[in-house]
């Protein structure tokens, strides 16, 4: 299993109730992977801190203070690939076991990418203009001061552990080669030794797809379309 890791990076206002939607950013950090950009961020006056219920009944959800303005970063291309799906039972009414195990493998390159992230979004906060900024940097809280590239070292990575989620996980049914251990599928999206069952969602892909696995998800459901018919096909002329 693969996921995407996302933290916010937050900031406060002069003003609060200041501020609007920001659009998105695509970086490309020094830990970059296959020569592309390896962040995406999106910012505006909320902290995106994940799903949380619908009611808001949870009383344990953060507060944020009036003035909070959030940038949303999202590792792109992790190195990641040692989360699990374990099943515990045949039936397949038992909840399985499922372990992220976010920064296991490839932990310089993802842990890398977040923190120079981190550092570009403390230097925007700084360069906001007056009567807005410049912003006040609350999170990832720093113990000292940033150095002038805008990084707090061992501060940041410690707060990366333990704020890091994600909600794009993939990968459990890849398809690949007969020699891949974890190839569950084959180009056709059968499922290695289970007769007449194929799988067609995103959980198919080798490697996670960007920031948004959702369209790479539509494209690959388009495909799996085409294969479904011909192989039909095939069937109608035996």
């Amino acid at each position: 299993m693969q996921d995407n890791q996302e933290v916010p990076v937050v900031g406060i206002t002069k003003q609060s109730g200041s501020g609007t939607p920001g659009g998105c950013v695509l970086l490309k950090t020094k830990h970059a992977m296959y020569d592309e950009r390896d962040m995406f961020t999106f910012q505006g006056p909320f902290v995106f801190r994940g799903f949380w219920p619908s009611n808001q009944s949870n009383t344990a959800l953060p507060n944020d203070r009036a003035g909070s303005y959030g940038i949303s970063t999202v590792k792109m291309h992790p190195q990641n690939k040692l989360g699990t799906v374990k099943l515990l039972s045949a039936n397949p009414q038992d909840m399985p076991e499922i372990h992220f195990n976010l920064f296991k493998e490839g932990r310089e390159t993802d842990m890398g990418a977040m923190k120079d992230t981190i550092a570009w979004a403390r230097k925007v906060h700084a360069a906001v203009k007056a009567p807005v900024g410049p912003l006040t940097s609350t999170e990832p809280p720093c113990k000292g001061s940033p150095d002038a590239d805008g990084s707090c070292g061992e501060d940041d990575e410690d707060w990366i552990l333990g704020q890091t989620f994600g909600h794009h996980p993939t990968s459990t049914c890849a398809i690949g080669g007969e020699n891949d251990k974890n190839a569950v599928l084959d180009s056709r999206f059968r499922v290695r030794g289970v007769g007449g069952l194929r799988v067609v969602d995103a959980s198919v892909f080798p490697r996670i797809p960007g920031a948004f696995p959702v369209v790479a998800t539509y494209m690959v459901s388009g495909k799996a379309t085409d294969v479904l018919l011909e192989d039909a096909k095939k069937v109608d002329q035996c």
